[in-house]
């Protein structure tokens, strides 16, 4: 269920943008942005620099390998331009993007890992710039999601970014008769809501099963083959994230819950660790 943390690694774009006054150049505005650099993106990593490079903008963010898997990163070009489509509603921000547009400037966004071993790329052309420029959203149609993500504790920006990502997919039919509907954050971690279908799964048989289904989740958390996964298990695990699965009816009643503590979560991917060596 957990995704990585590249949403907030998207979406952080809209951090270095403040206002833009009326009308600067390009460069001047970049100036501006390189001054505030590095900006930390919590755990995923930070933004290191950015620069006018005649045709391009270059943005260049470093990530925490042990967060983000370099090797497996993909950037969806579509959610690079629906993030700026969020983010950029401000009359200010809206110029620069027109002005990089009118100028025929790109936005190259890379991602690094520390060593710069790995380097990955995404190039938004001065064309679809202009497309967002022109969008008109109010502050209330938006999500600002990155500067609440960067101004929280490294717990609490994992927790909110594991939400933010896995919300994109619900509702989700995780099994036959269990439609995962919600997940949000408590006080102790992270909570998924999962709707059963009495039709098709005894209420009363899973609420029995509880130990069960407690064990079945864990060894898919320790079986999982997904490298970004299990770090971001780990991850919870190490700054005392616990995942609850909270079984309801239809109209809410809960029938069972099982909590998966950050204990748990750090001795299962220790052990696929050691399986894998």
């Amino acid at each position: 269920m957990i995704q990585c943390l590249r949403f907030s690694v998207l979406l952080c774009l809209a951090l270095l943008f403040g206002a833009c006054g009326k009308r600067a150049t390009i460069s001047q505005e970049v100036a501006k942005i390189q001054a505030t650099l590095p900006l930390s993106l919590g755990p995923a990593g930070s933004v290191t620099q950015m620069a006018d490079e005649d045709s391009v903008v270059a943005l260049t963010i470093m990530l925490n390998s042990e967060v983000m898997d370099m090797s497996a990163l993909a950037v969806d070009r579509t959610a690079l331009l629906e993030a700026f489509g969020r983010q950029f509603y401000s009359t200010d921000a809206r110029k620069l993007l027109q002005a990089m547009a009118d100028e025929q400037v790109d936005f190259l966004v890379r991602y690094t890992d520390a060593r710069q071993q790995i380097t990955k790329s995404i190039r938004l052309r001065a064309e679809e710039l202009k497309a967002v420029a022109t969008q008109r959203l109010s502050a209330g149609e938006t999500t600002a999601i990155a500067p609440a993500v960067a101004s929280l504790s490294p717990r609490a920006s994992i927790m909110q970014s594991i939400v933010e990502s896995d919300r994109k997919s619900l509702p989700h039919e995780v099994n036959p008769g269990l439609t995962l509907v919600a997940v949000d954050t408590t006080s102790a971690g992270v909570r998924y809501t999962t709707q059963v279908d009495t039709t098709q799964v005894n209420p009363h048989l899973l609420k029995a099963r509880q130990p069960m289904l407690h064990d079945n989740i864990l060894a898919t958390i320790r079986n999982t083959k997904d490298a970004t996964a299990r770090q971001t298990y780990r991850l919870c695990g190490e700054y005392n994230v616990s995942l609850t699965f909270v079984y309801t009816f239809p109209k809410g009643k809960i029938i069972t819950q099982v909590v998966i503590s950050p204990k748990e979560l750090l001795v299962a991917t220790k052990n696929k660790q050691h399986a894998s060596d």
